[in-house]
């Protein structure tokens, strides 16, 4: 049987999933990808087709019980993510479970995953919620199943009383994690479940669906395909929001020691209005022309160029743009985290100067 008929690509993940579906073997499952390729997706998809109460549905996901789970509102399928750490201390122990009540409509499997800032934790209230919920069997489906998005970021409290609830397993709870960093995931949770990789997808099929489901011109489905780097999500997202996408071409300038001196760049990052641009959105803007220099320097096409992608790739050697690339990717982890804005964003200028 073919299953995961309107998931794109994975063929992989779709291969192991299907076969689990077989045989009836459904151990803990840990989705590891980039961000926006279908893990979320894919999460309840399964747990639509291993609960619907027709073999004739399973593609179609049409049926009452599909829908609910879909849409999240069945009481046999939860669904867990960080939230802000403003809500995970005890004292705000009521608000971060309002928070997990009132964004998961925004979770379904129609919509696309909503931005959760880095900061935000999985608290280890919880997980210890999650351990009361395992005592109940499901309510009217063969399985109840759980999925914990973002998985990498339960804290290490929260880590190490989930893994004390895997030792514990019920035949008719299904859990399901995802996350972008494997070694963010406690070793002793990853021994204990099925490790599932996703890819990023092809240019090819990101294109095609932006032409087909969302009507998009060829040339603005190249480009947003170009820009997603294999990312789904990322691709919709250019569409709707150009202008998050694109670099920001002023401040790029600033990393050239021919336009600007070291000096004069400091001096326009310290009066620069950092309310205007989050750290994230200028690595990002960074790492883009980095990569796009290296797909250059590399003699491969590339859709979107500039004349600062041009000069990086003619400046700097293979390995030094990949030593940028990975310094910047390290960055990514940390932009959410630095109180000095400004002292962060000249350590990125710094860091990429050429």
């Amino acid at each position: 049987m073919v299953l995961f008929p309107k998931i794109l690509g994975q063929e992989h993940a779709k291969k192991i999933l299907s076969a689990l579906y077989e045989r009836k073997h459904f151990p803990p499952l840990l989705f590891i990808g980039p961000k926006g390729v279908g893990k979320r997706t894919v999460a309840i998809n399964f747990a639509q087709i291993i609960n619907c109460p027709s073999t004739n549905d399973i593609n179609l996901n049409q049926c009452q019980r599909c829908q609910q789970f879909g849409n999240l509102v069945h009481p046999d399928i939860k669904i867990i993510f960080p939230v802000s750490t403003s809500n995970s201390t005890d004292a705000n122990e009521s608000k971060a479970f309002e928070e997990i009540a009132d964004s998961t409509p925004l979770f379904a499997i129609s919509q696309i995953k909503p931005f959760l800032p880095t900061t935000n934790l999985i608290p280890i209230k919880v997980i210890r919620w999650l351990k009361q919920e395992m005592a109940y069997k499901p309510l009217v489906s063969p399985f109840k199943v759980i999925i914990i998005l973002n998985a990498d970021k339960m804290n290490i409290q929260a880590a190490n009383a989930f893994l004390k609830t895997l030792e514990e397993p019920q035949e008719q709870t299904l859990f399901i994690l995802t996350t972008e960093r494997l070694s963010n995931i406690l070793p002793t949770i990853r021994s204990r479940c099925q490790t599932i990789r996703f890819s990023t997808l092809s240019k090819d099929v990101i294109i095609e669906y932006l032409i087909k489901e969302k009507q998009i011109s060829a040339v603005n489905a190249k480009l947003a395909a170009e820009i997603s780097e294999g990312s789904l999500r990322k691709a919709v997202d250019f569409h709707y929001q150009t202008e998050e996408f694109l670099p920001i071409l002023d401040l790029l300038n600033l990393c050239d020691h021919s336009q600007k001196s070291s000096l004069e760049s400091l001096n326009i990052m310290t009066n620069f209005d950092t309310e205007s641009v989050s750290s994230e959105k200028l690595i990002i803007s960074f790492l883009f022309v980095y990569r796009k220099a290296l797909q250059f320097k590399l003699s491969i096409p590339v859709f979107y160029n500039t004349e600062i992608i041009k000069k990086i790739s003619s400046v700097l050697t293979i390995e030094q743009i990949i030593s940028r690339i990975s310094l910047l990717l390290n960055m990514l982890n940390d932009a959410e985290i630095h109180l000095n804005k400004k002292l962060f964003l000249f350590s990125i200028l710094s860091a990429v100067r050429f």
